[in-house]
């Protein structure tokens, strides 16, 4: 990863640091803007150019080797990284978007996973047969719930398991007055406010976070309604493990980044643990992990490839 890498902390930090103090006050945040961009330049043309998505896949494919599991890949796909764009004014944004936003093309991935013998699920087809819904925050880059569904509906197919009808859980409006990560770099005072919604069969869950730090009674942390990011409630934003208790059979681990938040309301009360590692996070060995813990499925999230370099 380029933030915990010796040429971040030697060469581009001392940079931004040199670029921001000779920079004018007035040009300060563009400085930072401008720097937050090319890093995220970096990670993209690592992952096209430089092997980093295959290295990952090539990762994961020898922790299938180790463990008895039945891995799938792919729970989420970005708006970017699937290509999944809404019409404006009769055209497709497709071009627009990859001129401005250059974003690695996420079936790529999916292909050289199952090219590696990988299980995959492919939420590509199932997310554009209802890019015309709400399946995306207007003013954030996660999925809502309802987008979370449709990936939950996929990965269930693929394993040849009945889809649940959306109706099969109970809905609660967390928020009305959402506003994510796309408006607070905009700031349009103008923007539309954004839903988060809640799915849940059962409310009452014995959650645990790193370790047993925390442990509460709720997927969804209600504090984080009233303050800066709303969608923190789903899973208390973003720890290094998390294991939820449920109703069913089996323990599921899920390698995830913040989609799983939201996506993993619809499957905790399908096993008896619902465990969530973020490797951004977690520096313990996944494999230890999962023999520590008896887990029988393994989940992999597969917007992470571009970053994650923890994978054993």
């Amino acid at each position: 990863m380029l933030f915990s890498s010796l040429t971040f902390l030697l060469g581009f930090l001392p940079c931004v640091l040199l670029v921001y103090f000779l920079a004018p006050k007035a040009a300060k945040n563009t400085v930072l803007f401008a720097f937050e961009d090319i890093g995220k330049g970096w990670a993209f043309f690592r992952t096209m150019f430089g092997g980093a998505a295959f290295c990952d896949t090539a990762a994961l494919y020898r922790l299938v080797s180790y463990l008895p599991l039945l891995l799938f890949c792919a729970l989420a796909a970005t708006p970017l990284g699937a290509k999944l764009y809404r019409k404006c004014n009769g055209r497709c944004a497709e071009g627009l978007m990859t001129a401005v936003a250059p974003h690695l093309d996420q079936k790529i991935l999916l292909e050289e996973a199952k090219a590696r013998g990988l299980c995959t699920v492919d939420v590509f087809d199932i997310l554009s047969e209802h890019r015309d819904e709400y399946i995306y925050y207007k003013t954030d880059h996660h999925f809502t719930s309802l987008g979370a569904y449709y990936c939950y509906a996929a990965w269930m197919q693929a394993q040849g398991r009945t889809v649940q009808p959306l109706s099969a859980w109970q809905s609660q409006v967390l928020c009305d007055t959402f506003r994510g990560t796309t408006y607070n770099k905009v700031n349009d005072p103008f923007a539309a406010y954004d839903t988060i919604t809640a799915y849940y069969k059962t409310l009452t869950h014995t959650v645990s976070y790193n370790g047993g730090n925390y442990v509460t009674d709720s997927i969804y942390e209600r504090k984080y309604l009233s303050g800066k990011d709303p969608y923190a409630a789903f899973l208390n934003s973003n720890q290094s493990t998390t294991v939820v208790s449920g109703g069913g059979e089996g323990k599921l681990l899920i390698l995830k980044d913040s989609y799983a938040n939201c996506f993993a309301q619809f499957v905790v009360d399908g096993y008896a643990e619902t465990h969530l590692i973020d490797l951004r996070f977690f520096r313990g060995s996944v494999s230890d992990y999962v023999a520590q813990n008896g887990i029988t499925q393994v989940l992999y999230n597969i917007p992470n490839f571009a970053s994650d370099t923890s994978i054993r």
